[in-house]
Formats: structure tokens, sequence, C-alpha cells
């Protein structure tokens, strides 16, 4: 239930830097965001990359050792 959880999570971080890449690229017309605005969302599309890949990896990790413990018992 808990990597089940975990690998949910990352799932959900993966989509909202999806959504922030498209965010970005919203524009009407001729008319888009300035490069302000894009520079911030770039800043924190790289947080979320990076808390999902850390929430993976260590999730990964920890899915490995419980699994090699379960199977000396």
């Amino acid at each position: 239930m808990l990597f089940r959880s975990a690998d949910s999570t990352v799932y959900n971080l993966m989509n909202v830097s999806d959504y922030l890449t498209a965010a970005k690229q919203a524009g009407v017309e001729n008319v888009s965001l300035p490069s302000d605005v894009q520079n911030r969302i770039d800043l924190v599309d790289a947080k979320i990359k990076s808390a999902a890949s850390t929430l993976k990896s260590e999730t990964d990790k920890n899915r490995n050792r419980i699994n090699d413990i379960l199977d000396v018992v």
C-alpha cells in the first residue's frame, strides 16, 4: 500500500510537470507569457521533477530492502 501511494504521487507530480509545460506555452494569438513567468515555471518544474525523481529512487530502494528481508524470512 505504501509503495502504491508513492508510485501514485510520482505519477501525479509528473502530470503536474506536464501541465506546467503546457501552461508555459499558453498564449492568445501572438501574445504569450512574459519570459520571467516562463522562467519561474521552469524553476518550479525543475523542483517538481527533482522531487518526483527522489521519491521514486528512495521508494525503489526501500521496496528492494523490504523484499530482501521478506525473502530471508
